[in-house]
């Protein structure tokens, strides 16, 4: 009875770490998709993506106003912000490439911006604030 007694002492040991390891890393509030719209008279839609385990997140949006360097009229192109992110006390650091694409030209590098950081609050009430800007899930009609 003493051995037994020992064995499964020694077995709980080694067995519950490894059970907390197989849980994984806490759940990523972040984690999914979120929209949001600039306010006029910008008006562009705007979104972001954020991944599970590794946090690789894009951020879109379709009038970026560092994609306006490639014409003579400063027209903003779609752009997008693609890299990873940290989470840190209710905020989402998004550190990535930015992407315009442009007509003629496909998907090239900002010379305004070629390097990225974004920051986003999470505003305690199911929805996000970056520059100013309110993101909520597509589910949910808005802000």
């Amino acid at each position: 009875m003493r051995r037994t007694f020992v064995l499964v002492a020694v077995f709980a040991l080694v067995l519950l770490p490894t059970a907390g390891a197989l849980a994984g890393p806490p759940e990523n509030p972040f984690r999914g998709s979120w929209v949001g719209m600039d306010p006029p008279p910008d008006s562009s839609t705007n979104g972001l993506r954020v991944g599970g385990g590794n946090n690789h997140a894009v951020y879109q949006e379709d009038g970026l106003t560092a994609c306006n360097d490639f014409d003579e009229d400063e027209t903003r192109h779609r752009g997008y912000v693609s890299g990873f992110a940290t989470i840190e006390n209710g905020t989402l650091t998004l550190v990535g490439t930015l992407w315009c694409i442009v007509p003629g030209m496909g998907k090239v590098q900002s010379n305004k911006l070629p390097v990225a950081t974004l920051v986003f609050e999470d505003n305690g009430n199911g929805t996000l604030n970056f520059d100013g800007v309110c993101y909520h899930r597509p589910s949910e009609l808005s802000c």
